[in-house]
């Protein structure tokens, strides 16, 4: 009756309620109407355009300067850590036997690293601290490096020592990791550069020295200085500061012999007291130092692709054009860090590579600048983790898009480390090696300011198809490649198998992902590509490449990446011809708890 006063009409009570229905819904949609045109008042605020010319013109969203400069300063940053750093520990006396250990080691503490980085952004609702956290532990570690002693090993095998007489200056040029300033010579040979006929009959003198028969049993001792002047391959000059000859003090260059002959000696370690040193608990400290720095080098990654999705999606932006700026700076600060190392270095004498570091600790620190003014939005902490967890475990879907990823890491790591030794066989100039990194970033940047476009074209599924196929492409190119120089047309692939390619995975990550773990699901993925993918590729690539030559292992990633297109494709074909384009997953109402369907999740393959 009072819906019937209400209307004025003398209708059913049941065409009152379609009545109110549908004022109901008018007042939803003028609702709606407002909320967007305050959005976009918003939006509006937050963006600033620069126009070009005629129609054309670029918007910049302000909230999201600060990201692309975060993204710029630790790519950039980054780009050329784990070289130098390899280069670094075999400076320190780190064999490359016992660095390809800590290497074996280090992707499973990353993955647990990356997992417990997510799980912890979930739980408190925030990335920035996580990442605050691993930027610091990092820049920690970085610092404690540069303090940390050499690797004294003491040679217990014979090693030669050649003594001359240059510009009156006595000169001794040996191993260049001598422990001793003393060399005690028992054995030597003359080589002189003309005749030299000199009469001794002082035994004090140095050309007592030559003499056939005291050649072989000498009594000699070399004072040197320990800094080596200049360096000549694998062997150093010394400064000889005093020679004692059968307890007597003696100039070598007063001598004519001295001036125009060189001796060529043999030392035997054993007479100098060699003891081998015991550099265990050193290579202990280098080696949890190598693994915690991959593990915060690799988190603070995860974490950026974390921030980034966030800020994206918050601000409307999409993430190939932020990660445009990332491979920016990888293109632009490496070359910097190798002039810098460069300039640092003396003439003639070790790399400094420790200014590289030095680099890398000044652009985190104004990291740090950046990312305290990032405006990350907080969201609430997640709740009912592990069964959200569980229930996503169970879905074949994820699933098999983990192994993807895990199958595509492993060719992606092939490809970056066993490439350059590959070319080195054919003997490709250095220039080539340089260029080849420069090329593929300068092929794939364009691509990634269209990114967004290609996603909803193609479909992350669809990618992640075509990124296999160029996979295919790319090996079975290097496996017949005769002229080296063409492998800048095969970079070319890297548009799908790296830059279109992450764009989807990240992007696919987040829409799989339940309410609370979208944090954990996309460090999971990066792990998994970056950081597993490296650890099967070693054991798996490495061994086929060792065993078989790098022909063969190259047409084997061929041959596995097609038969991974032709699985995957197939799947995904039946899954959205039979089973539907949408696969529902029930999780967890956070809310109630009542396990009772609360999201929907699919499968973004998009015409």
């Amino acid at each position: 009756m009072e819906k019937k006063e209400k209307t004025g009409h003398d209708n059913s009570s049941f065409v009152g309620e379609i009545a109110l229905s549908d004022l109901s819904q008018t007042e939803d949609s003028k609702n709606m109407k407002v909320a967007d045109i305050s959005d976009s008042k918003t939006s509006d605020s937050n963006n600033f355009t620069i126009k070009l010319w005629k129609e054309h013109k670029i918007n910049i969203c302000k909230p999201l300067i600060p990201l692309k400069l975060a993204l710029f300063t630790y790519y950039g940053a980054g780009s050329f850590m784990p070289s130098f750093m390899t280069v670094l520990y075999k400076q320190r006396g780190v064999s490359l036997g016992q660095l390809a250990s800590m290497t074996i080691i280090a992707p499973i503490v990353q993955f647990l690293g990356s997992a417990i980085s997510g799980v912890v952004a979930d739980k408190i609702g925030r990335a920035k601290p996580v990442l605050f956290v691993n930027l610091f532990l990092l820049l920690l570690l970085i610092t404690g490096m540069l303090f940390l002693p050499k690797i004294e090993r003491t040679n217990c095998l014979p090693y030669s020592i050649n003594l001359t007489c240059s510009d009156e200056q006595q000169t001794a040029q040996t191993e260049c990791n001598l422990l001793e300033n003393k060399i005690k010579i028992s054995s030597c040979e003359a080589n002189c550069s003309k005749n030299v006929f000199e009469k001794c009959d002082d035994r004090t003198s140095a050309c007592k020295i030559f003499d056939e028969k005291e050649l072989k049993n000498l009594s000699l001792s070399v004072y040197i200085d320990n800094f080596h002047d200049t360096k000549i391959g694998d062997q150093c000059s010394y400064y000889v500061t005093a020679l004692e000859y059968e307890t007597n003090n003696i100039s070598w260059c007063d001598s004519n012999r001295g001036q125009y002959c060189s001796l060529s000696c043999t030392v035997d370690p054993k007479i100098n007291h060699c003891k081998p040193a015991n550099t265990g608990s050193l290579l202990i400290i280098y080696t949890v130092f190598y693994v915690l720095f991959l593990t915060t080098y690799s988190n603070c990654y995860r974490c950026m692709d974390v921030t980034t999705m966030f800020m994206v999606k918050e601000y409307g932006s999409n993430f190939g054009h932020e990660r445009f700026f990332a491979i920016s700076g990888n293109l632009l600060i490496s070359p910097l860090a190798g002039y810098i190392v460069q300039v640092a270095t003396p003439v003639g004498g070790e790399k400094n590579y420790g200014a590289a570091l030095y680099l890398f600790i000044a652009m985190i620190c104004f990291l740090f600048f950046i990312l305290y003014n990032l405006p990350v939005r907080v969201t609430s902490p997640s709740e009912n983790m592990w069964r959200k967890s569980l229930a996503l475990l169970k879905n074949i879907d994820v699933v098999l898009f983990f192994i993807i990823i895990l199958t595509l890491g492993t060719s992606w790591n092939f490809t970056k480390y066993f490439l350059f030794w590959y070319l080195e066989e054919m003997n490709a100039p250095s220039l080539l090696l340089g260029l080849i990194t420069s090329v593929s970033a300068l092929y794939g940047l364009p691509f990634l300011l269209t990114a967004k476009w290609w996603v909803q074209k193609i479909g992350a599924n669809g990618i992640i198809i075509l990124a296999f196929i160029a996979y295919a492409i790319y090996s079975t190119g290097y496996s017949f490649l005769e002229n080296p120089w063409y492998s800048l047309i095969l970079e070319a692939n890297g548009i799908l198998t790296y830059y279109l390619l992450w764009v989807a995975v990240v992007e696919h990550s987040h829409d799989i992902a339940p309410e609370g773990l979208t944090s954990t699901i996309i460090t999971i993925s990066g792990a998994i590509h970056y950081s597993i993918g490296k650890a099967t590729s070693g054991l798996s690539a490495g061994f086929i490449m060792g065993a078989f030559g790098g022909q063969v292992a190259f047409r084997f990633n061929a041959l596995l990446c097609l038969c991974c297109a032709f699985f995957y494709g197939s799947y995904v074909f039946i899954r959205k011809r039979c089973l539907g384009k949408k696969h529902e997953l029930n999780h967890t109402d956070t809310s109630t708890g009542n396990g009772k369907l609360s999201s929907v999740l699919t499968m973004p393959d998009k015409k």
